[in-house]
């Protein structure tokens, strides 16, 4: 699989995407190779899973773009000759960079949870250095003003994927140039017993700041 992606030179990009395997697998581990010019990573992954379950587990490519578009491409790397037919699952690719002071929709999230079903999760997500806006549609909000960078829902499953897919925006500060951290956390609220569980994943963003301009007096 490849992705073209328009880039800055020199600037640093992550790339999120959501790592799985075929359920046929014979070896029960399958192993993906992540490139792009100057760069390269392999993921594991041998988690139990079936085709109504995969068990997606997230991802992130770190590179440093060498000019103006910039292809990745995400490839099998099983072992020659394992006798394993199948290979790695790939899905929700995303790249994430943003200028600063603008507000940049980000696609592709969604959650998961094994044992969830139709039971209430929260969905809490935070950035450092800009603030988040997201409708929420169907879900209840714990916390729905962004402005501070953060916000919290509970819903189902279906209904917060369903919410992700409109888009959660993120405004960097207009003064901020460097990295943020989206942090994406969900929490099962004790639904099948034991107590609350709670998964967190990472996804960096890429804030590039805009210049000054002085004007002549």
């Amino acid at each position: 699989v490849e992705q073209t992606l328009q880039t800055i030179p020199g600037a640093q990009y992550t790339v999120g995407f959501a790592l799985s395997k075929n359920p046929g697998s014979i070896t029960n581990l399958e192993t993906l190779r992540v490139t792009a010019p100057g760069a390269v990573a392999t993921y594991d992954y041998g988690d139990d899973n079936a085709s109504d379950a995969m068990n997606w587990a997230y991802k992130t490519f770190t590179f440093t773009a060498t000019s103006a578009n910039t292809t990745l491409r995400f490839a099998g790397a099983d072992t020659p000759g394992n006798g394993d037919p199948y290979g790695p699952a790939l899905d929700d690719i995303i790249a994430l960079a943003a200028e600063a002071g603008s507000a940049t929709v980000i696609n592709g999230l969604s959650v998961a949870d094994i044992d969830a079903g139709t039971n209430l999760v929260m969905l809490n997500l935070s950035v450092n250095n800009g603030t988040l806006d997201f409708s929420g549609i169907g879900l209840t909000a714990l916390d729905g003003d962004g402005s501070d960078g953060a916000i919290s829902y509970t819903g189902t499953l279906s209904d917060i994927n369903a919410a992700l897919l409109n888009g959660l925006i993120y405004e960097p500060r207009s003064d901020y140039d460097g990295f943020d951290t989206l942090t994406a956390e969900i929490d099962d609220l004790g639904a099948t017993g034991g107590g609350s569980l709670t998964d967190t994943q990472y996804v960096e963003i890429r804030v590039i700041g805009v210049p000054e301009v002085e004007l002549p007096s």
